[in-house]
């Protein structure tokens, strides 16, 4: 018997669903093939084996490859859903929110599946495409929200600065190799974790302050710490000290 199967066993002699466990398993396998192979390359029989039960079970709860595709998003789609509901207003500290959920291991494979789809892009309407729209245009709209109230600078639409942001905050997930290469580092490592924090609060001023027209600045004509400081805080709890100015980087005052 394997482990998978005795974990089965015991979770239902505590009183757990097997069926409940079952998809469950078999959702967790369908995404790790899906995004190691893509939606086209994946096979039932490798989705089968990685969950540890047969390919008739797969049928008999959803029916083929297509139907699990969309389950596998829409329980990543819920995911990424609960992320968004439980970020800061704080545009600073929201990104570093999303960075954090992004670069950590269980949302890799959201990741994963994006790029596969990308590397396969048809020119077909993609897979759940009208979930998918709706949960990215709700996003969309709230970033239109705080640029419409002066919160966010409205020099770019509220989609393309979307984006631009989604990009900042995925890249060393999406693109491991290019900041080992680059920076000489680990991109799940705490100390480059909180200089890109650094950097996706440092953008967040620049997009708020560039609202307001001026930089936020305390009576005596200092800049105002205060956001910075409560982050700064937080990452030498969780992080530990800063990297120090090492060749080619310059030393920040």
């Amino acid at each position: 018997m394997t482990d998978r199967r005795r974990a089965r066993k015991r979770k239902v002699a505590a009183g757990g669903s097997a069926s409940e466990d079952s998809r469950a398993a078999i959702l967790d396998a369908a995404a790790a093939e899906f995004a190691a192979h893509g939606f086209s390359g994946a096979r039932m029989e490798h989705i089968a084996e990685r969950s540890g039960y047969n390919k008739a079970l797969l049928y008999r709860y959803f029916k083929g490859r297509d139907n699990l595709i969309k389950e596998v998003l829409r329980r990543e789609l819920a995911r990424r859903q609960a992320i968004l509901e439980a970020a800061p207003p704080d545009p600073g500290l929201a990104l570093v929110h999303w960075f954090r959920a992004t670069v950590s291991p269980d949302a890799e494979t959201f990741t994963r599946l994006l790029q596969q789809e990308a590397l396969h892009e048809s020119g077909e309407q993609p897979v759940e495409a009208a979930a998918r729209r709706r949960y990215y245009r709700g996003q969309i709209a709230a970033v239109q929200a705080l640029q419409e109230h002066g919160e966010l600078d409205d020099a770019v639409p509220a989609d393309v600065l979307f984006l631009a942001l989604q990009a900042l905050i995925a890249w060393p997930a999406a693109f491991p190799q290019v900041v080992r290469l680059a920076c000489g580092a680990d991109p799940r490592g705490s100390r480059f974790r909180r200089d890109w924090e650094v950097l996706l609060h440092r953008v967040a001023e620049l997009l708020v302050d560039a609202a307001a027209g001026q930089s936020r600045r305390s009576k005596g004509g200092e800049p105002d710490r205060r956001k910075e400081d409560e982050l700064g805080r937080q990452q030498e709890h969780e992080h530990g000290p800063r990297r120090s100015a090492g060749p080619g980087r310059r030393k920040r005052s």
